[in-house]
């Protein structure tokens, strides 16, 4: 299992509002990279959510498979 640490890469699950609010800025994206700011447990964590294009979104205390995961690795 991967270590929860300041700094890694994760990708982010919007919310149903979090799509609402992005379709007007012409987001819809289902998943979008994230990079944890802070740590508050192994499953719990402080986001800076990357758009494509203009902006980021800040997502406090964000649980683990609910909210975010890290990324799959595919094996070629």
């Amino acid at each position: 299992m991967s270590k929860v640490t300041i700094g890694r890469i994760v990708i982010y699950k919007p919310t149903e509002e979090d799509i609402s609010l992005m379709q007007h800025s012409g987001f819809s994206k289902k998943e979008l990279p994230a990079i944890i700011t802070a740590v508050h447990s192994d499953d719990c964590v402080n986001l800076k959510v990357f758009l494509d294009g203009h902006g980021d979104l800040w997502k406090l205390s964000r649980n683990r498979g609910t909210h975010w995961d890290f990324p799959t690795i595919e094996k070629t």
